[in-house]
């Protein structure tokens, strides 16, 4: 897992064997937009690059009560 920014966005980069040919998998992580972020998803996130054989890119978007307009 590596931590990046796309489009001024934090997410967290998971991958198995990085390669420019692998499919890209962009995935939203749930909890009410109140608890949890891009790396407590981690394990929910490794699997779905794992079964699919992606590249995922988890997005840490603002929470709840911080933010109340999550973005």
């Amino acid at each position: 897992m590596t931590a990046a920014v796309l489009g001024g966005v934090p997410v967290a980069e998971i991958t198995r064997r990085p390669s420019r040919a692998s499919p890209r998998c962009l995935y939203f992580h749930g909890r009410a937009n109140v608890l949890g972020g891009a790396s407590q998803a981690a394990d929910p996130t490794s699997q779905v690059g794992r079964r699919t054989r992606a590249k995922v890119i988890s997005v840490d978007y603002r929470l709840a009560p911080e933010h109340p307009y999550v973005a």
